[in-house]
């Protein structure tokens, strides 16, 4: 499910809705305007906004589904299009069951931190937001869809930046079409990622061993599982539980066992089960699952940066820079902050055994002592006052305003120059190529531009840093041009 949030209209409502893991009730596309038919999949167009959302609510009460899911769907998709449907006036649409409405809430906890949510109801339906999952479960560097899927499903897709959906969308029937099938994968693939990391299984069996419902699992901490599963017990036995009296007597377990004991005895047996699953699994990947998972003990949304050079005793955070705009203005990294933050344990445990007393030596000497820095080209700090001067690509001397390649003692050495950034922008344009089919291969089309904006791409920034290259070799080769 996805809107156009820019300017508040909603172009279009993709919806993947499952009765169970196994058997699909089939996926329909809800279109507003004309669009190509993509395949595997049903495409239903309308001309007003407001029959789009009567007919999306409609599927759903028709269908019934008992899990709805999606990425981020509880702090955006729902909220949106509810919020959209009231603007719209259209009475009908926030009735999936009884009527949903979306309010803040705020969670908690020393392991997750503060979060802040939309508690959406929708009674009846089981709301699995993955991104939650996600973030609970696994300690990842990026928790972005694209990321995801490609850490655990080894797949990609075509992140669309959301500046250009509108255009995407008051297009054509092509465009539309392109617009659908990322969508359409927004969709499939978190079902994918349920299927493939069981989610559904694993939560279902944590639920029934702690004795809560489901979606306390998403939206609760751990304390709630510990004082439900004492709760279940003490109504079994009879007992309440009171604030202890300090007259009370400790019993042994031939007079009574405690409470403690049996919920360990009950997880220990649900262990051993898992265990001799485990054995009978022959998935590497399933078993890894049942193996159990090394959850985080502390996750927080990442966000892409690179630390910058700055003032001597500035704190990182004041380095921190987005990697494009770094990318753009040739502005210094701040090197020394990975080597020592980064890569100089796993060196040094790599090269203790080959180096032993020497091993110092690997991160100090005359071997570092050359550095490369491109000069920034952003209007800030002390570079407001400086003026670029061109300079002569053979011996990097200033030259005159009448002079554009190279001064006058290098002239007779013009042609091995030219040849030399010649096959520099050659390389650069092959270079560049490439990563433009492997983005096409990857949006599933050789014949369309590639408007991927997803940041979290192994060859995003590499892409992106190719493109800034060859132009400046096109201005180079220019300069030889203008002599």
């Amino acid at each position: 499910m996805r809107t156009d949030h820019s300017d508040g209209v909603l172009s279009d409502v993709r919806l993947t809705l499952w009765n169970n893991i196994a058997s699909p009730l089939g996926i329909p596309q809800y279109v507003q305007g004309t669009s190509l038919p993509v395949a595997g999949t049903h495409t239903l167009c309308f001309d007003r906004e407001n029959d789009l959302l009567v007919n999306c609510a409609e599927f759903i009460r028709i269908c019934d589904p008992d899990i709805i899911t999606g990425y981020n769907i509880q702090n955006f998709d729902f909220p949106y299009i509810l919020k959209r449907a009231s603007t719209l006036k259209v009475l009908r649409f926030p009735f999936l069951d009884l009527e949903t409405k979306a309010k803040d809430s705020r969670f908690s906890s020393k392991a997750l931190g503060i979060r802040g949510n939309k508690a959406i109801n929708i009674e009846g339906r089981l709301q699995v937001d993955v991104l939650k999952i996600m973030q609970r479960d696994h300690k990842l560097r990026s928790y972005t869809l694209n990321s995801v899927s490609a850490h655990f499903l080894g797949e990609q897709k075509e992140d669309i930046h959301h500046s250009i959906i509108a255009d995407l969308q008051n297009g054509n029937d092509e465009t539309r079409r392109r617009l659908a099938i990322y969508c359409l994968k927004d969709a499939y693939l978190p079902q994918r990622l349920l299927d493939k990391l069981m989610c559904i299984i694993n939560y279902i069996e944590m639920a029934r061993v702690t004795g809560v419902p489901f979606n306390y699992l998403l939206t609760r901490g751990q304390q709630i599982k510990v004082i439900s599963q004492l709760y279940r017990k003490a109504k079994q036995q009879g007992l309440l539980i009171p604030n202890m009296n300090p007259e009370d007597i400790f019993l042994k377990t031939s007079v009574q066992k405690g409470m403690l004991p049996i919920i360990l005895e009950d997880l220990i047996g649900a262990r051993k089960k898992a265990k001799a699953d485990l054995k009978k699994e022959t998935d590497p990947f399933k078993r890894a699952v049942l193996d159990g998972r090394q959850l985080a003990l502390k996750v927080c949304d990442c966000v892409s940066y690179v630390i910058i050079k700055g003032t001597k005793d500035a704190v990182a955070y004041e380095k921190a820079e987005d990697p494009l705009y770094v990318l753009d203005m040739n502005i210094p990294i701040d090197t020394k902050y990975y080597l020592e933050n980064q890569l100089a344990n796993p060196l040094m445990c790599i090269f203790k055994p080959i180096l032993g007393v020497k091993l110092s030596s690997l991160l100090a000497g005359d071997h570092l002592r050359t550095i490369s820095v491109a000069a920034p080209t952003s209007m800030r700090g002390l570079m407001k006052f400086a003026v670029r001067t061109a300079t002569c690509l053979g011996c990097r001397t200033p030259l005159p305003k009448d002079e554009t390649a190279v001064c006058i003692n290098c002239r007779p050495k013009m042609v091995d120059l030219y040849q030399k950034h010649l096959n520099n922008m050659t390389q650069l344009e092959e270079k560049y190529s490439r990563l433009w089919t492997q983005c096409q291969r990857c949006q599933g089309s050789l014949h369309q531009d590639v408007l991927c904006s997803a940041q979290d791409c192994p060859i995003f920034y590499i892409h992106k840093k190719v493109q800034k290259d060859l132009n400046d070799a096109s201005k180079t080769m220019d300069r030889f041009v203008r002599v």
